[in-house]
């Protein structure tokens, strides 16, 4: 009896020593991985707002919310490479393998992590369910607002831009930013409207965005208009001048964001249970991304397994491939439709399956350390 509490209570203490351990490690790699993505996604939008017109205020919060929108694949990822350097790193120094001599088996081990594997398997469940299809219609809203921004309120230094859907042609000799914003100021200003037959010239302009209404303002200085420039109707032309001439460029009460997002992945969890088959196959798909963190983790503990001896091991990279390649079939099978009537949820069980069976085949080829 003694023997049996003493033995519990170092499997307690052993227990709580490994989800410290992994816990640590999880949040080291989740940092680095984030900070790759986050790193990569910033060249990403930054060649986005070029051709779609953020503005730099909005770079950062595109950015913030891409990496949230993939942080469900991120936790997993970073989960799976946590437990299987910490059961490495347990290997090597023979612990692991003094409690697999002592009886502990592998499924003794999964019990161990197995509570923390169902709090970020559940914490992935919400994140994909409920949050996932917000930030992805946020991400749309951004990019949308920003397609609706004519193209002639982001001026270039010496170029003559010619917008021909506005019937506008701008040019500025040179431009400053100010504060670092999109606020810019301009010299030797020149702005024809074919429309109106307008030219107008400014020694100097500042072009404002005000940050509470979004609306862009080009206010010109010590400058002349001249009106009637290549009228048939009247060849005449007017000259006025002026001291301070203010333009309102862009109107954002006047544009359009009543855009529908019909897309199963931009739905929220009620809406996708209307019975519909998209609605149904993107629900399975939120729910299989759960399912394959706890998969996977299960998984890492037996590809994990180390020999001290050996110098070289590759069960990360292992872990990693496997990853991929779970992921990919999640995506693949969500798509295609060849089962008719049963396709969609044996397009759900096929991956899970499929990554069952590598693990029961691992697991029976593994050398258990003694």
């Amino acid at each position: 009896m003694f023997t049996d509490k003493l033995n519990a209570k170092r499997k307690l203490i052993f227990k709580k020593f490994l989800a410290t351990k992994i816990i640590k490690i999880f949040f080291a790699i989740l940092l680095i991985i984030s900070l790759i993505i986050f790193a990569n996604q910033f060249f990403l939008v930054l060649s986005q707002s070029m051709t779609e017109g953020l503005f730099t205020s909005e770079l950062i919060p595109m950015m913030l919310l891409k990496l949230f929108r993939d942080l469900p694949f991120i936790i997993s990822l970073s989960i799976v490479l946590a437990v299987i350097y910490s059961f490495n790193g347990l290997y090597k120094t023979t612990e692991l393998i003094v409690l697999k001599n002592a009886g502990i088996a592998d499924s003794e081990l999964i019990r161990f992590i197995l509570p923390l594997i169902i709090i970020f398997s559940l914490f992935t469940l919400f994140w994909t369910i409920y949050l996932m299809p917000i930030i992805k219609t946020e991400i749309e809203i951004l990019k949308e607002s920003a397609r609706s921004r004519p193209g002639y309120i982001f001026f270039k230094e010496g170029t003559f831009q010619n917008f021909k859907e506005q019937g506008i042609t701008v040019f500025s000799s040179k431009i400053q930013n100010l504060d670092d914003s999109e606020n810019q100021n301009l010299k030797n200003v020149f702005i024809f409207s074919d429309a109106q037959k307008k030219l107008i010239l400014a020694n100097t302009g500042n072009k404002l965005i005000d940050k509470t209404s979004e609306n862009v303002f080009l206010d010109l200085f010590n400058g002349k208009i001249y009106e009637g420039i290549n009228s048939d109707e009247d060849k005449s032309i007017s000259v006025s001048e002026f001291d301070i001439l203010t333009i309102k460029l862009f109107d954002n009460s006047s544009k359009n964001l009543k855009f529908e997002l019909n897309n199963a992945e931009f739905k929220s969890f009620v809406d996708l249970l209307d019975g519909k088959k998209e609605n149904i196959r993107e629900l399975l798909y939120r729910i299989s991304i759960p399912i394959s963190l706890f998969l996977m983790t299960l998984f890492s503990v037996i590809i994990s397994k180390t020999n001290p001896r050996e110098q070289r091991n590759f069960s990360i990279a292992y872990g990693l491939i496997i990853y991929i390649l779970y992921f990919n079939l999640l995506i693949f099978f969500k798509d295609i439709e060849i089962f008719y009537n049963y396709e969609l949820i044996i397009n759900f069980i096929i991956p899970h399956l499929i990554v069952i069976l590598v693990i029961l085949y691992t697991r029976n080829k593994t050398l258990f350390l003694r």
